[in-house]
């Protein structure tokens, strides 16, 4: 018997404990997620940085590899050895310019992009392409554009107006004279970004949510077999009158705190309403079974009264009702105890 109040304790204390489980567990895994979310919008908008830098010298490269005689550079080294005196000659056009010698630029793109720029040849076009698709091959679904600026002018790859800019890349200043800039301009939807959490993360996530989910569903089937309106048998013929546990073997009837040991007759009419269909018996085979003298209706209502107040004593929610004239007891739900 107390094994089965002690399950149902458990069952609803455990159901408590995962309800909160879950809830804990999903605002950590939001937080999680847009810790996560963030970091990975950083590091692909530093990543972009470096496909538009990279889109730029690939552009470069591939011009220059069929330009290569269109212009010269010549490096003069002057009294300070930390800097040099670098001339371009771009047709008729010569420029000079004193540079560092630690000057981390590419001498060569960046003069030949100078070159470009004197020609009237530097468009974003074949960049902007470029661009593109090294952005779809590292994996970053997103539109992009290239602004392009020099001479106080500014070019854009394409139409920007159906497309609100997500992310716009620091300035890259380039040219011989830092005379042309490049900025990538970016529109991508937040899916973009949840598409790149790792996938384990999800499968991680539904999982866990997937168990919890379950164990709940089984401890409220398990707890809410046992309710103050049903009576539920057990395997192992035992009852649940209620919250009120019956032990057929013992004949017992106990509450959580009350318990009372029914004499052979009280439990045998209990176990007839119990085993008859609807909890319900017939008055006269009520009768027939228990008593056979000429008083059998007195000793039956005594009986009857006797066993209702067994069940008052363990506060049970089941009473035994009858109405006048009727030929039937039922043992049915009277309403729960205050």
């Amino acid at each position: 018997m107390e094994t089965h109040f002690f399950k149902n304790r458990l069952y609803s204390s455990t159901r408590r404990i995962l309800i909160a489980l879950l809830f804990v567990f999903v605002i950590f895994a939001i937080v999680f997620f847009l810790i996560k979310y963030n970091q990975i919008k950083v590091k692909m908008e530093n990543n972009i940085v470096y496909i538009l830098d990279n889109s730029i010298e690939e552009e470069l490269n591939a011009k220059m590899s069929k330009e290569y005689s269109a212009f010269q550079i010549e490096n003069i080294p002057i009294e300070n050895g930390d800097f040099s005196e670098k001339t371009i000659i771009s047709g008729d056009t010569i420029i000079k310019k004193v540079i560092s010698q630690k000057s981390e630029k590419n001498d060569m793109a960046d003069s030949f992009l100078t070159h470009l720029r004197l020609n009237n040849q530097l468009h974003t076009d074949t960049i902007s392409l470029i661009f593109q698709n090294n952005l779809n091959n590292n994996g970053i679904l997103a539109i992009s554009f290239v602004l392009l600026g020099y001479d106080e002018k500014t070019e854009v790859s394409g139409d920007t107006i159906n497309y609100p800019i997500s992310y716009r890349t620091p300035v890259l200043i380039r040219g011989f004279m830092d005379d042309v800039t490049f900025q990538g301009l970016i529109y991508y939807n937040p899916l973009s970004i949840i598409k790149m959490i790792p996938r384990y993360l999800f499968i991680s996530f539904i999982s866990v949510v997937s168990f919890i989910l379950f164990s709940l569903f089984y401890l409220s089937k398990k707890s809410n077999a046992i309710q103050p309106n049903k009576i539920l048998k057990l395997d192992n013929g035992d009852y649940y009158i209620g919250l009120i546990y019956y032990n057929r073997t013992k004949k017992i009837l106990r509450s959580e705190t009350k318990k009372i040991n029914l004499s052979t007759q009280p439990a045998e009419i209990l176990e007839f309403f119990l085993d008859s269909v609807d909890f319900t018996a017939n008055k006269e085979q009520l009768q027939n079974k228990f008593w056979q003298t000429s008083s059998s209706y007195k000793s039956m209502t005594s009986a009857i009264n006797k066993l209702r107040t067994h069940l008052i004593d363990v506060d049970a929610t089941f009473v035994i009702t009858t109405t006048k004239g009727s030929e039937f007891y039922k043992l049915e739900y009277g309403g729960e105890i205050e």
